[in-house]
């Protein structure tokens, strides 16, 4: 019986700070703080994006995230909120640092001559603000760029393009000599995962994914191999059967979800009406407080900063499935 090869899926939320003053902030209802603020004036001015569409700008009181903004003030920043594009001359007369937090990408549907539709995705900044941007970066500004998911808080991706940073060596989860040889595509990975590609029988080689992100890969898998549809259980985190709501999963990329749907290929969905009723209570959460170890007590701590009052288990519940022992399907 030929082994079956493991699959891995990597989810990550990305922080990106380009910056010589200022920092980032992870901020919940119960955060206490204490620092010693900078002892001496320095006149450095903040600049806060509210032109684009950032998590500034929908707030009746932009000035709601008092702890970020106490300690700009504590460390003898001025704050001012920008509300014009942020060209080149604008920011070399207004400021020396700027934030940019949570800028989305913004969708425009293109209808095709056969009827069908696609979303075209693209960042609300203009070329002439990445280049001013850039070149008052590289004149001596200060950039703070907050990004994750795509596409809510992805729009400023063509300005990490144009700086192009090194990643630090806390995220170097392999070794230098691992990675000596490029790391496969992740639809080469699927496809060579299954033998789809080395002359395998589907009996000799099957392989079960878990994803619980946008169908992207898997869908470009099963376009360019259809015989992995043979070779390949998917039991997925996302849907929502109950209602038209587009959940996250499935709104990121609707027509890999439709190609992966459609494909005839075994699917176990875990959708969004059964996991969110999989949470972990307060009480729950305390226990890990009460445990008495260091990883318990770690936990707790990155619960806290996370979601607080309780927890969803939308993804574990998608991986607990394939362990008959702990959850049944009906």
């Amino acid at each position: 019986m030929m082994k079956q090869k493991p699959s891995f899926l990597l989810v990550g939320l990305l922080l990106v700070t380009i910056a010589s003053f200022g920092q980032g902030i992870l901020v919940d209802s119960t955060f206490s703080y204490s620092f010693s603020p900078v002892r001496k004036a320095h006149g450095k001015r903040v600049l806060i994006d509210l032109y684009h569409p950032t998590i500034f700008k929908g707030r009746t009181n932009p000035y709601e995230d008092k702890v970020m903004l106490d300690i700009l003030e504590k460390d003898k920043f001025s704050v001012a909120f920008l509300n014009e594009p942020l060209t080149y001359s604008t920011l070399k007369q207004k400021g020396e640092v700027l934030i940019i937090a949570g800028l989305p990408n913004q969708g425009q549907v293109l209808s095709g001559s056969d009827s069908t539709k696609s979303t075209l995705w693209q960042s609300p900044l203009s070329t002439e603000e990445v280049a001013g941007i850039t070149r008052w970066v590289f004149e001596g500004g200060s950039l703070l760029l907050f990004m994750s998911h795509f596409p809510s808080g992805s729009g400023g991706k063509p300005l990490l393009e144009a700086f192009n940073p090194q990643l630090g060596a806390q995220f170097q989860i392999l070794d230098d000599d691992v990675l000596a040889e490029p790391l496969p595509h992740a639809v080469d990975f699927l496809v060579s995962s299954t033998g789809a590609d080395d002359g395998q029988s589907a009996e000799q080689s099957t392989l079960t994914l878990v994803p619980i992100g946008p169908l992207t890969n898997i869908a470009a898998a099963i376009v360019r191999e259809p015989e992995l549809v043979s070779r390949t259980r998917i039991v997925l985190m996302g849907g929502f059967l109950k209602t038209d709501y587009p959940e996250w999963n499935i709104r990121c990329d609707p027509e890999a979800a439709a190609i992966v749907f459609n494909s005839g290929a075994q699917i176990d969905m875990v959708g969004l009406d059964v996991t969110d009723r999989c949470r972990l209570s307060r009480a729950h959460i305390e226990q890990f407080a009460t445990r008495g170890t260091a990883r318990s007590a770690l936990l707790h701590q990155l619960i806290g900063l996370w979601e607080g009052k309780h927890v969803t288990l939308h993804d574990p519940l998608a991986v607990l499935t394939l362990f008959s022992d702990v959850v049944k399907w009906e």
